[in-house]
């Protein structure tokens, strides 16, 4: 078989472009790159490097696409060649993209001329710690197989057969006819894209099964079809072609995991003149036995992921979760050992993630997973109780009092379990403190916890407590293990087998203790930022 040849890197820019603009695009737009249009003074063919069409009422909208992708910014000569071009072909509005960004006299060109502009620009892993959980994301995608259909006909209780779901023999009039059953199933998908959300994630097959109603808008996920009026769906079989009133398809599914690292892959911001509109990041993967690529993108709109195989197959998943394999459904619940996994549940709280993101996995059944809730819910009173102005703070600490001490140390020990439950974050490996720290939360004597005591410090800057957030590391303290985690700006200590006696309690019967330290105090935090930043610098100089 002949090895495609990779697509050179001008080409590359423009597909990234039409993607993220496909995306952002109404519901039921065709986005084409590249497109020739036919120009309305000469008559002659132009080619564009990507279209946007679709229909407005009545009125069919053509956007177009172009892209400059050069070591310099782009120039007023190309967006008035831009602007006669737009003119020429009809298109309601061009978009132009730069991967250097725009000169002063290019932007104030646009503006008069009906140009919008964009930059594309690629951005390092380090940029991006926001757009993912640390670690990697999961894609689930869901393999169909044995799939069955069967229809009833208005007045009648019975359902009729299809004999096979790949005999194009629907007929509907806002879908090119006759089309099978499985088109069908792939437009269920598209107006309920997390349909599956709730199957095993272990790769075992279930049978799911859909029963459709014939006359609903959702049906056909046309664009704006409510406003079409309701049309009818009709099937032909043994030469006669009458109405539908409902369908039922079923399937044999199975999910398959797809765990991705962050850190690694090109990542892009796509940026407007009134700051960022999207992000996109592109990994390369292993689906079914293929080499796949994927492409996430995520608009104001919402998210969405594109897998692309060896043939040129694309896939749209729909649906992604930002966990790693914690995806994969346990057979039992990993705290009581007795009922299965039924959802998913909080590894780290919500009140402590980044905004837009979630650390959930399949791990706990529902009655153990209610427990961690109500001391989550409980912690989360109490942090809204913790200052953001650390200026003028006693002895470089401050305390939250009126708390249940006891409560606050089973949620701490929680945290440090949860964490060391989930499959997502591989690193926290607590061994044979795992066990320990499970029998102390059932209640088995939490005074033994102080073999594992847990240091909560406020992060501060420039008297200010900080917000962010970084991922769980390991250290050495004098032969002791020490796992470390920053979240919303409060540095988590927690010694791992340490013994609590020579330490100061931090929290005590009634009050939680933080000392205060300046964030550019602590060695990782420091490492960090600054491989971020020469990793920054090598960007530009190779730019």
């Amino acid at each position: 078989m002949t090895k495609r040849a990779p697509a050179p890197s001008w080409r590359e820019f423009e597909r990234v472009v039409a993607m993220i603009e496909e995306g952002a695009a109404p519901r039921g737009a065709t986005v084409r790159s590249p497109d020739r249009i036919r120009d309305l003074t000469t008559g002659e063919l132009r080619e564009v490097d990507a279209s946007v069409r679709f229909r407005l009422g009545t009125v069919d909208i053509l956007i177009t696409v172009e892209c400059q992708r050069r070591s310099r910014k782009a120039n007023d000569m190309w967006i008035e060649q831009l602007a006669t071009k737009r003119l020429k072909i009809g298109a309601a509005k061009t978009i132009a993209v730069s991967a250097r960004g725009f000169t002063k006299a290019a932007r104030i060109t646009a503006a008069h001329n009906g140009i919008e502009l964009r930059t594309l620009s690629e951005v390092t892993p380090t940029d991006v710690e926001d757009w993912f959980l640390p670690g990697a994301v999961a894609h689930a995608i869901p393999s169909t197989e044995n799939m069955g259909c069967a229809v009833r006909f208005e007045g009648s209780s019975d359902y009729v057969g299809v004999p096979d779901p790949w005999l194009a023999c629907f007929f509907h009039d806002w879908v090119q006819s006759p089309f099978p059953a499985a088109t069908l199933w792939a437009f269920h998908e598209m107006a309920h894209p997390r349909r599956f959300a709730a199957l095993p994630r272990d790769g075992s097959v279930t049978r799911v099964q859909f029963d459709l109603d014939a006359t609903d808008t959702d049906l056909i996920p046309a664009p704006m079809a409510a406003s079409q009026g309701v049309s009818c769906l009709e099937i032909e079989l043994d030469g006669m072609r009458r109405p539908v009133a409902d369908v039922r398809i079923s399937a044999d599914v199975s999910i398959h995991v797809i765990s991705i690292d962050s850190t690694e892959g090109v990542h892009h911001a796509y940026e407007g003149t009134d700051g960022n509109l999207a992000q996109h990041a592109r990994f390369k993967g292993e689906a079914f036995d293929l080499p796949v690529t994927f492409d996430h993108f995520a608009t104001p709109g919402g998210q969405s992921v594109i897998a692309e195989f060896p043939s040129g197959a694309r896939l749209s998943l729909g649906w992604k979760d930002n966990v790693l394999p914690g995806q994969v459904e346990r057979r039992t619940c990993a705290f009581c050992d007795a009922r299965p996994a039924v959802g998913p549940s909080n590894v780290l709280p919500d009140f402590l993630v980044p905004r837009g993101l979630s650390a959930k996995e399949w791990f706990l059944c529902a009655d153990c997973s209610s427990k961690f809730e109500e001391w989550d819910d409980y912690v989360e009173d109490v942090w809204r109780h913790l200052p953001t102005d650390l200026t003028g703070m006693l002895h470089g600490a401050f305390g939250v009092g009126g708390v249940d001490g006891t409560l606050v140390k089973s949620w701490l020990l929680s945290v440090l379990w949860r964490m060391g439950a989930s499959q997502a974050l591989s690193t926290v490996d607590l061994g044979a403190d795992a066990a320990v720290l499970r029998s102390l939360l059932k209640g088995d004597d939490l005074q033994r916890s102080e073999r594992y005591p847990v240091v909560c410090v406020a992060l501060s800057s420039d008297g200010e407590r900080v917000g962010f957030f970084f991922p769980p590391q390991w250290s050495d303290g004098d032969g002791q293990r020490v796992l470390s985690v920053v979240l919303e700006g409060v540095l988590f200590n927690f010694g791992v087998g340490m013994d609590a006696a020579d330490c100061a309690e931090l929290v005590t019967g009634d009050e939680w203790i933080f000392p205060i330290l300046d964030w550019r105090k602590v060695d990782f935090l420091v490492d960090a930022a600054l491989k971020a930043r020469t990793e920054k610098e090598k960007g530009r100089m190779h730019s």
